[in-house]
């Protein structure tokens, strides 16, 4: 019998990829039987006699049991962490629910069946995720939403292993010929390369936040991916079939990945046989009798058979997925041709091929979008850039995350990006050992006799890769590491819920508010409140997130319980539970004292204490600020003591103001809970009560202002005590001031960065004294600040500095003048104007400049902002400012330090208005626009 061309002369091959797969089982069979016979023989290493085998197998074992230390310490931090987060409140019915009650109603006989709305539907309406099938068997052992919180994070860390095997076989300098079970790992730098890129695996932001985004079918083709790579890299390729099979089950649209993977199989050595001019080779050219194994050896190999079919299942079952299931069954409810997210999230491509390219470039330009390709490349220290063929594996998940018009797909903080870490890891390992040889080669030339410094080369790879994966988990990470990280307490008040689920029976029909809605989904159907329909109970928590407005949210209970057709089963700490057909009256009546705990806190401990009393009938003893710095959203939660009986019109309210007045919000348009349930008129001597606001969007610098009224009339506020610079251990956040209108200014606040700081009462500048005098008046500006470049559309913020003649304090005027601040071109025309009387969060109008609140007036602050028109023209800009009355418009004279008149104005000094130091848009203002002014 002649011998295969691809047969070596060797007794056996050095690679696989020398031979055919027939070859190779050959080549197996003879090995084993030299092996048991004696012939391979292990030689020991001649400097320490050691047996070369052994040191392999402890190095393996040693680095095999760091790694399972690593998965499984993700796998206990994640799931702990994501209970944690589900028990305080902070998973929703999007999505946690939207997964969880399908799964569990499948496990009943219904399914993938969901309340969507106020009707019932297939999960399919949305997505096609044939592997939430399997995994919903898991209610069979436990019957909890938490069971799948775990298995996501089990799945995750599941994914460290194919990264470790990967690594250790791209690094491997050779494979054992005397024992072909030995892994393919030669040195510890192989190991240790590889330990190395299983921790960067772990460490992969991107992949943290999708383990903490609720519940989704993402993150759960990580791990085949991985595995199939794996597998079709070892040519084995029964074992990749099964894993890609796997991921392809994932997700309707996650086929293209494999779509890759088979395509990455199918021109696997192409190039080289293209350069070697041999890969259309004829049949003919072949020694003669050559048959068609001969042939299919130069082009249709096993290989590329795997990957083309690979490619036509995945194609196929794409088109399946998406637009034969998921698009028939959102037609039917929606009312769209394919999936609803086509249609809605790629609006920017549109207008044909030059209007896709516009759009590509535009979005390309987007800091938000390059910020998220660079936190992915960083995740795996930039190394992927060395091999970016492998990146082409996630082209079109990479391609539908940067280009959407959703800013969740390009955040790295939701679930989208979980299929392109396996990518990113794949490039990395492949371009490090690209980057080792190409060092190695270096180092043979520099110093050919020093070949032990080619030991240092992995470990300074290791290093690397290491050092930047560490850095960006400290900037974008989720553990205890990472910014993001944040342990939520679960309170009583949390815990408190399962008393009312238990008086739910568990095949009646619910309706409820986002955050309690997880903790009771395992039912056929259950609404998200206000949607009651045929719902058999309602339970709503009016003290936490109910995504309405808290007027409404009480309205809709007070006619559920009005019509006699809900009545209260039970109520406390805020919580409110309904049932049908349980008549009760009026729901003021058949609320219980305990539902009004929520806002009693008998061991208040306000993280900034004060001591301001109202009228002597209710004091402000303290309040918390607290501030989501990712998302810059920002409440306060006030602590109370009222000192007498409070009358039944009695009201507290607080708005939060920008220094130059203007309103960022207002508990009058968005009211504090709390006191729709518990008013002051309500409140008990003795008793502290905490009033909570909604969070917020608020600008780059605000104070709050208290409000508190009784019989009409403001009551005046006393013992508030301005904290100064020279107040070294007092807290900034205790300053407090009367404003001249009789309401409460607390602490004058700024954003930078994640962080909230006190602002000083003054924030300006100190220039040279410049004099306005009038026939009745005079007053001096002791100093200003305006930025010194702006662009067009922005609000431009000025603060001036007013004082009397020659520093002296300001004395009132006969009557009230008004301060103009221009924006004035070069050829005299103003383009933007700030006209108002002297404002610092409150108008102070020139006849009210007295002292108040028992202290001096030493100098008054003025704020002013002024809005530039969005078209224009960039160039230099004067800033004018001066004084007029605004009844007669005559202007206050300026005058110099003898009395000369220089005229009526003062030009402070030039703006440039220049459109390219407009901020760009961080991911949290692409998310919500009212986030942005906080951003800039």
């Amino acid at each position: 019998m002649s011998r295969p061309r691809c047969w070596r002369r060797s007794s056996r091959p050095r690679r696989r990829s020398d031979t055919c797969g027939a070859c190779w089982t050959r080549c197996m069979i003879v090995s084993r039987k030299l092996r048991v016979s004696g012939k391979f023989r292990v030689k020991p290493d001649p400097v320490s006699g050691t047996d070369l085998r052994a040191r392999q197998y402890v190095m393996v074992s040693w680095s095999m049991g760091l790694l399972v230390l690593l998965m499984v310490a993700y796998a206990l931090f994640f799931s702990a962490y994501s209970l944690q987060r589900h028990a305080s409140f902070n998973t929703h019915a999007a999505d946690l629910s939207y997964f969880d009650q399908p799964m569990w109603n499948t496990t009943q006989g219904h399914f993938m069946e969901r309340t969507l709305g106020d009707r019932q539907a297939p999960r399919m309406t949305d997505h096609m995720e044939p592997i939430l099938v399997p995994i919903s068997l898991v209610f069979c052992l436990w019957d909890d939403v938490r069971a799948i919180l775990i298995v996501q994070s089990l799945a995750l860390a599941l994914g460290a292993l194919p990264v470790y095997l990967i690594a250790r076989a791209a690094f491997a300098r050779r494979r054992r010929e005397d024992d072909d079970r030995l892994p393919a790992a030669g040195d510890a730098g192989a190991e240790g390369l590889a330990l190395a890129f299983a921790a960067a695996y772990l460490l992969f932001p991107a992949l943290e936040a999708a383990n903490l985004a609720d519940f989704h079918a993402d993150p759960l083709i990580v791990a085949p991916l991985l595995f199939a790579f794996y597998y079709a890299a070892q040519r084995r390729y029964r074992p990749m079939w099964i894993w890609a099979g796997i991921a392809v089950l994932v997700k309707e649209n996650l086929p293209t990945m494999t779509f890759m993977l088979g395509l990455y199989l199918a021109c696997d050595g192409i190039l080289p046989e293209l350069r070697r001019g041999g890969l259309f080779r004829d049949r003919a050219a072949g020694p003669a009798g050559a048959r068609w194994p001969r042939f299919r050896h130069r082009w249709l190999t096993e290989r590329r058979l795997h990957g083309l079919a690979l490619m036509a299942v995945s194609l196929i079952w794409l088109y399946i997925a998406m637009f034969v299931i998921v698009g028939s069954v959102a037609k039917s409810f929606y009312g769209a041709e394919g999936p609803i997210y086509l249609s809605t999230r790629y609006t920017g491509l549109g207008g044909g091929a030059p209007g896709m390219a516009r759009g590509l470039l535009a979005m390309l330009g987007e800091s938000a979008r390059l910020g998220y390709l660079a936190g992915l490349f960083a995740s795996v220290g930039w190394l992927a850039l060395f091999a970016p063929e492998y990146l082409l594996l996630g082209t079109p998940v990479l391609f539908a995350n940067l280009f959407s018009d959703f800013p969740g797909q390009y955040s790295g903080e939701q679930h989208y990006t979980a299929a392109l870490a396996p990518v990113f890891l794949i490039a990395a390992i492949f371009g490090a050992r690209r980057l080792r040889a190409l060092a190695e080669r270096v180092l043979g030339s520099v110093a050919p006799n020093r070949r032990a410094l080619f030991g240092l080369v992995p470990a300074l790879i290791g290093v690397w890769l290491l050092a930047f994966s560490l850095s960006h988990q400290i900037q974008s990470g989720w553990t205890p590491l990472g910014r993001n990280f944040d342990w939520p307490q679960v309170t009583a008040h949390q815990r408190l819920l399962a008393r009312f689920a238990a008086q739910i029976p568990a095949d009646a029909a619910l309706s409820t508010t986002p955050p309690l809605h997880p903790h009771l989904a395992h039912r056929r159907v259950i609404y998200v409140f206000p949607i009651v329909k045929d719902a058999d109970y309602v339970l709503v928590d009016v003290s936490g997130v109910t995504d309405m407005h808290p007027n409404d949210v009480q309205g809709m209970l007070a006619r559920l319980t009005a019509s006699d057709e809900f009545g209260v089963v039970d109520a406390a700490d805020g919580y409110v539970l309904l049932a049908r057909g349980r008549a009760t009256g009026a729901l003021a009546q058949a609320l219980p004292d305990a539902f009004y705990d929520f806002a009693r806190a008998p061991d208040a401990r306000p993280e900034h204490p004060l001591d301001i009393t109202f009228g002597g009938k209710v004091k402000l003893v303290g309040y918390d600020l607290l501030d989501d710095p990712k998302w810059r959203l920002t409440h306060f939660r006030f602590y109370w003591q009222p000192l007498k009986a409070l009358p039944a019109e009695a009201s507290i309210s607080a708005q939060v103001l920008t220094q130059a007045g203007e309103v960022a919000d207002d508990t009058a348009l968005r009211p504090m809970p709390a006191l729709l349930w518990y008013p002051p008129a309500r409140w008990q001597v003795g008793e502290t009560v905490v009033t909570e606001t909604l969070p917020w969007y608020l600008p780059k610098a605000w104070a709050p202002v208290i409000s508190v009224a009784a019989a009409g009339q403001l009551l005046e506020p006393a013992g508030a005590r301005e904290v100064s610079q020279e107040d070294r251990g007092a807290d900034p956040f205790t300053d407090a001031a009367c404003l001249p209108d009789g309401r409460l200014r607390l602490a004058q606040v700024r954003r930078a960065g994640w962080d909230l700081t006190a602002l000083p009462a003054w924030p300006g500048t100190v220039a040279a004294p410049a004099r306005f005098r009038g026939p009745d008046w005079q007053v001096e500006l002791g100093g200003f600040a305006a930025p010194a470049a702006t662009y067009p559309g922005a609000s431009l913020p000025v603060a001036l500095l007013w004082q009397g003649w020659q520093a002296a304090a300001p004395t009132p005027a006969p009557r009230d003048y008004t301060v103009f601040v221009h924006l004035r071109a070069a050829a005299g025309q103003t383009v933007a104007n700030g006209d108002a009387s002297p404002t610092w969060f409150a108008p102070w109008p020139t006849s009210q400049w007295r002292p108040y609140d028992d202290r001096p007036l030493v100098a008054v602050p003025d704020a002013h902002a002024l809005t530039l028109p969005a078209d224009l023209a960039p160039g230099r800009y004067d800033l004018i400012v001066g004084w007029y009355y605004w009844e007669t418009g005559e202007r206050l004279a300026l005058v110099d330090d003898q009395g000369n008149v220089l005229g009526d104005e003062l030009v402070l000094g030039q703006v440039t208005v220049d459109p390219d130091v407009a901020p760009q848009p961080d991911i949290s203002c692409l998310f919500a626009s009212a986030c942005c002014a906080s951003g800039e």
